[in-house]
Formats: structure tokens, C-alpha cells, sequence
């Protein structure tokens, strides 16, 4: 038994163990299957940092969570203590702090997870709600499956726990990560079943932006983007910062992003003051006919004004289309139609004006157009993001070059924009990835060009570009170095509480966030007491064990 424990352990079962045991206790192909299985059944989640975790000892003084990190709120509204934590303007999620866990919940979907510090144990399933998930934090491992989510683990520094990654991402390491070593989500796999199994075993969670229904016990659901405003949606860095301890990064990021998006806010409400007319702007989104499992779906052409872009549209100081006056262009035969709804505090209303006939679109589209100062281009079209000139845009929405470009405003003074500035090679592009967590920039780039140059906050536009005056940029792979040998280098997160150099327990404060470097004890200078014999000796003790055993598998093979 020794031997076969010895000769056979490890993570693959190559060859050279086998036959080195094999004589020992001869193995059926059944067996050596189940042994396979067995092993990837059984396969532990990635170890967590020790320094990381917390014991019943460190905790018995302040409770597993200091006020200073209970209060993930804005610092103008801050609340401590045990319960549930103020979330200024995001209406999807709540945190409430208890004495050794937090339950923090997406409202929108009634999703709750439980997270307490690896080291402690869980808390009881009788204290939380039905079907609430349980994790260990802060996390280690995790898939993502959407981009969206990347941008907020991003601005909280946790890329380097990202395991798993969609092929999608722009981040130029998770580029890497996805597609250069092959780390993918399970269902961007070609055996979907084996890699979720694969991942279940090895990973903290699967962290994923978009309403999901699947049993997996894993699975973290972080609608941000449901969230009805630009704000309402970037603090959802807090919903995250839970699972990684870090709430207060969440709380200095957000509140930076506040401030920002208040900042170029009151630049332009200050420049708008002084006009005669407020600039019109459109959002306009065509989709290509495509077929998805045996289905047609024909090509469609959007207006959009869901509630996030009115707001973003008013505050660098345009205004959208009436929606009265596009309820007028609504068809009785289907081809123009108001869809899309979105409920906001109990008010449900569309988010779009769609028109579905290529052939009587334009002109009606012409006449919603002709007052138009700025038009945002969000479509997906049949090519590269580097081949969407002014011409193409043009073409593809049924203007005319000779005439039209004295016609509509948005063209005679060049004012389309396209959410493209930032891609990868596939054409996938940040917008998805940071423009949801970083609303501030979004802003300052809408800004820029609504507010028709007069406010100056936006000489390096983030995700918007020009047509006919900047060029996509293109990021790739190979720019990563972070990422070697298809694994991170993970930076530890500093525990809540910890030891001071004199053995004090205390808690961690915004201001001293880590325990203290403390120097080394220097090693005993003589090998007098049993205790100093016995340190010395165990590695050496442990090193003959193996190679006695080893020795023994080999001639009994």
C-alpha cells in the first residue's frame, strides 16, 4: 500500500508510474479510467494565500470585518457596523455585513452569495436565504465569461486572478490568456461538458455580466449594465470588490469616478448656458441579417435611446430625438416599430425606433435625421473596424455623397462617432469591456464633440473615435507581459486583520491597509535545545522517507 501511494500519486498518471507499480498491484483499464475521473472529481480549488486568510484567534477582538470596510458607500453617506451596506445610486445590488460573512445580493435577479475569509468557516445554511452560494475570500481563481466584468476587475487590480477568460477581451493579457494559452470559458470550448467539469474543480467562481439561469454552483451574476444609469452601472466595482476584499478600492475608485463625471458635467452645463440651441443627437445601430440555430433573423436598423444614454446624451449637453415625433413614423405593417423595454422604478418604456424593410428605411430615416448635430454609430457591420470610413457609414445608411454632405449637419461638420477607438484584431471592442465601468471617460469623450469643441477636458479620447479623423487602435497579445508562461504572478491582498511586529492583534485601516514589515528573528546561533536539532533535521528526515520508498518501488517492480 506505501509503495503504490508512493509510486502512483500525482497529478497526471504518465507512464513511467505505471509500469513502475504495476507489478506491485496489477491495474484493469476500468480501474486506471476511474482513478482518472476520481482525480479530476476530486481536484481541489486553488490554494488560497495564507497571508490572505484570517483564524477564529485573529478575529475574536474585532469581528471579521472592520468598520472601515463595511462602508463601501460614498464617503459623503458613510455606514458602518452590521448592516446593510448604502449603496448611493445603483438600484440592482445590496451588501449587508455580518460578524464572520457578508450576503451580497443582486436585487434585480434575487441572486445571493455569502463570502466569508478563507480560514473561518462558512456560515450556516440556515442563516441565509434558499439557494444562496457560498465562497471563500478573497478569490483566487476565476473564469470570466464576459467582458464587462473585466473592466471592473480591471480598476480593482485583480486581473492577475483571472484563470479563464472570453476570447472577446481587449485587455491585451487577457487577449493572451483566452486565445494565446488557450484558457478559455467552458462554453467557448469544444467539449463544453469536460472543460465546465475541468473548471468546477479548479476555479473560485465564474463571474459572468448577463442574466444567466445556470445550475452552476459557481456562477456569479453581475448585471451591471441592467442598472439604469451611467452611475448607477460603474458602482457595481463595489458588488465586485466584495468577492476580493478590496471594498475600499471600490469606494476611492467610485467616488474618483464621481467626481470626474461631476466635473465635466458642470464644464459643460456652464458652456451650455451661454447657447441658443441645445445639439441633437442620435445613436444609431445597424445588425446584418444573420442565421442562428436554423433561424433568420433579417437585418434590422436601430435608433436606441435607452435610459443610460439619454442620461450621458444630457449631460455633455446634447438632447436625444423626441420620442413623440419618432412614435410618428411607426408602420401598421411591422416594418418600423417602437421596441426594446426597459423597466425603471416601475416605469417601463422602449429603447428603440427599429425599421426592418431595407427598401422604404431611408427616407423616412432621412427626415429624423435632417436636424441631427451628432450621430454615435454602434453598428456591426460585415467588416473590419478599420475599414468604417465616413464613406462606408454613409453607404451603409443609404446617404448620398454629392448631396447629402451639405444636407445633414452630422456630415457637413463631421460629427459621427463610432465606439470602436479601442479593438482587439477580431474587432471586438472596449466599449463592452470598460466603457460600463468608466463611465467619466465616456463623458469627457461625448463631451468633446456634443458640446462642438467648447469644452476642452477630452484631448485623449478613451473609447469614441471620429470618422474621417482618428483611426481604430488595434491592441495585441503580444504587448502583454504580465502574463508568462500562461500563468500570472499573483500580487496577495492584505488581510482585514493582522498581527503587529509585537503581536498585537489589530485592524486593518484605510490608512494602514497591510501589516507591517517586520524584521526577521535571526536563527539561533548554537543547535543546543532539541526544538533547534529537530528543525534542522526534519527536511533531511523527509528527503530519506521518499527516497526509501521510491528505492523500494524500484526493486520490487
Amino acid at each position: 500500500t506505501e509503495c503504490r501511494h508512493t509510486c502512483g500519486s500525482g497529478k497526471v498518471l504518465n507512464k513511467t508510474r505505471l509500469v513502475g507499480c504495476s507489478m506491485m498491484a496489477p491495474l484493469s483499464a476500468f480501474t486506471l479510467a476511474a482513478m482518472v475521473l476520481l482525480h479530476v472529481a476530486v481536484a481541489a480549488p486553488p490554494a488560497k494565500f495564507t497571508q490572505e486568510c484570517l483564524t477564529p484567534a485573529l478575529i475574536s477582538q474585532f469581528g471579521a470585518f472592520p468598520d472601515a470596510f463595511q462602508a463601501i458607500s460614498s464617503t459623503s453617506a458613510a455606514v458602518v457596523g452590521p448592516i446593510s451596506t448604502k449603496v448611493t445610486v445603483a438600484e440592482n445590488f445590496a451588501v449587508t455585513y455580518f460578524d464572520t460573512y457578508k450576503l451580497v445580493t443582486n436585487t434585480q435577479l434575487q441572486l445571493s452569495y455569502a463570502l466569508y475569509p478563507c480560514g473561518l468557516s462558512p456560515p450556516a445554511s440556515s442563516l441565509l436565504p434558499v439557494g444562496t452560494r457560498v465562497f471563500p475570500v478573497p478569490l483566487t481563481s476565476v473564469t470570466v465569461t464576459d467582458t464587462t466584468v473585466l473592466g471592473f476587475l480591471d480598476l480593482l487590480g485583480v486581473l492577475d486572478r483571472v484563470s479563464h477568460v472570453t476570447q472577446y477581451a481587449v485587455n491585451s493579457c487577457m487577449q493572451k490568456l483566452s486565445l494565446g494559452c488557450n484558457q478559455l470559458p467552458p462554453g467557448e470550448t469544444t467539449n463544453s461538458t469536460v472543460a465546465l467539469a475541468l473548471q468546477l474543480s479548479t476555479v473560485d467562481a465564474f463571474m459572468t455580466g448577463y442574466a444567466s439561469t445556470e445550475a452552476n454552483p459557481l456562477l456569479v451574476v453581475a448585471t451591471a449594465s441592467a442598472d439604469p444609469g451611467p452611475l448607477n452601472r460603474a458602482e457595481w466595482i463595489k458588488f465586485f470588490a466584495t468577492f476580493f476584499n478590496k471594498e475600499d478600492i471600490a469606494n476611492q475608485k467610485f467616488d474618483g469616478i464621481s467626481q470626474r463625471y461631476a466635473a465635466t458635467k458642470a464644464a459643460v452645463t456652464a458652456v451650455a448656458a451661454t447657447r441658443t440651441r441645445t445639439p441633437v443627437v442620435a445613436w444609431l445601430l445597424y445588425s446584418p441579417l444573420s442565421i442562428y440555430d436554423g433561424i433568420t433573423y433579417p437585418a434590422t436598423w436601430d435608433i436606441n435611446f435607452p435610459r443610460y444614454k439619454v442620461i450621458l446624451t444630457e449631460d455633455a449637453g446634447g438632447s436625444m430625438l423626441n420620442r413623440t415625433f419618432l412614435q410618428g413614423f411607426v408602420t401598421s405593417n411591422g416594418d418600423v416599430t417602437m421596441s426594446g423595454t426597459e423597466t425603471v422604478q416601475t416605469v417601463t418604456s422602449t429603447t428603440r425606433l427599429r425599421f426592418t424593410n431595407s427598401t422604404t428605411f431611408a427616407d423616412a430615416l432621412h427626415l429624423i435625421l435632417v436636424d441631427v448635430d451628432v450621430v454615435i454609430d454602434e453598428s456591426r457591420y460585415p467588416v473590419t473596424n478599420q475599414e468604417v470610413t465616413l464613406d462606408y457609414f454613409m453607404k451603409m445608411w443609404g446617404f448620398n455623397k454629392t448631396n447629402d454632405n451639405t444636407t445633414f449637419k452630422f456630415l457637413q461638420n463631421s460629427q459621427v462617432l463610432r465606439e470602436d477607438l479601442l479593438s482587439n484584431p477580431a474587432g471586438y471592442t472596449a466599449w463592452y469591456e470598460g466603457a460600463v465601468a468608466q463611465p467619466d471617460k465616456v463623458l469627457a469623450d461625448l463631451a468633446a464633440t456634443i458640446s462642438l469643441g467648447s469644452v476642452s477636458i477630452n484631448s485623449n479620447p478613451t473609447f469614441l473615435r471620429t470618422l474621417g479623423t482618428e483611426a481604430v487602435n488595434v491592441l495585441q497579445a503580444s504587448t502583454c507581459t504580465a502574463l508568462q508562461s500562461c500563468a500570472f504572478t499573483i500580487t496577495p491582498i492584505c488581510p482585514l486583520i493582522y498581527k503587529e511586529c509585537n503581536g498585537t492583534i489589530v485592524a486593518a485601516t484605510t490608512d494602514a491597509r497591510c501589516a507591517p514589515s517586520c524584521p526577521n528573528i535571526p536563527p539561533p546561533s548554537s543547535l543546543g535545545t532539541s526544538a533547534s536539532w529537530l528543525a534542522v533535521a526534519r527536511p533531511f528526515f523527509v528527503l530519506a522517507v521518499a527516497a526509501f520508498a521510491v528505492l523500494s518501488c524500484m526493486l520490487l517492480a
